[in-house]
């Protein structure tokens, strides 16, 4: 176990050597012009992590447990605007689809999201304290309506025939990668199936592998190129490099 937090906290410490070069190249690439809400949601993550980490290696328990999930509440709400943004950005040359797929995305968020709560509701807490079952429970509901949305994203974005070497589509792959192993975790520490320094290696390596998909996709020059289904050629996304 004294090894697992020794990991933990050495992968955390390495995130944001990670997270703030990867803002450095995006606003040196004016990506941050072009995806704002993830520009500002790696600067939240720099952010959290000094506010958290200090608190967490004080071993204030209290202080952390309201700080964590304060701080997961507005990572949630980062969370699906950055799909709607990414989402926007994949059917930019599309207006009409633009248009029609968001208000999808939203039905489909809503339908997802209301059915995750029916199933996360009605499984049994891992624990005896209500507010931390509660707190999973949204966890679960969040990422599980997440996944839902980058599948739909994906899935689209490949009948559209757009390029996997798309920035915006690193960002989803990132993204949804992450959201999906935290999923599982939490769904299996649900079950009493891993104890709690599995389920925070899990979550802390997740988002790891999505930091090295990040700052891989914003440092290596890729095509921001898509479809143009009027010309039938190529149309440039305004402000990419």
């Amino acid at each position: 176990m004294h090894a697992s937090t020794n990991i933990v906290e050495a992968l955390w410490i390495s995130h944001p050597v990670i997270e703030i070069p990867l803002a450095g190249i995006m606003y040196w690439r004016k990506l941050h012009r072009q995806f704002p809400v993830f520009f500002c949601y790696i600067l939240f993550q720099v952010l959290q992590f000094f506010i958290l980490f200090p608190i967490f290696r004080s071993d204030r328990r209290a202080e952390y447990f309201f700080a964590y999930w304060l701080s997961a509440l507005v990572c949630w709400i980062f969370g699906f605007k950055i799909i709607h943004e990414v989402f926007s950005d994949v059917c930019r040359p599309f207006h009409a689809l633009k248009d029609m797929g968001t208000v999808m995305m939203k039905w489909t968020g809503l339908v997802f999201l209301l059915l995750a709560i029916v199933l996360c509701t009605s499984a049994a807490g891992p624990l005896n304290t209500p507010l931390l079952n509660t707190m999973i429970a949204l966890e679960r509901c969040v990422r599980l309506t997440q996944c839902a949305l980058i599948l739909f994203l994906l899935l689209v974005s490949s009948h559209l025939g757009v390029s996997w070497r798309l920035q915006s589509i690193g960002i989803a792959l990132g993204f949804g990668g992450f959201a999906g192993v935290e999923l599982i975790a939490f769904v299996l520490y649900s079950g009493g199936q891993v104890p709690e320094p599995t389920l925070d290696l899990l979550n802390i390596v997740a988002y790891s592998l999505a930091l090295v998909v990040w700052i891989s996709y914003a440092a290596i020059s890729v095509s921001n190129d898509l479809p143009n289904l009027q010309t039938g050629g190529r149309s440039v996304v305004p402000g990419a490099s």
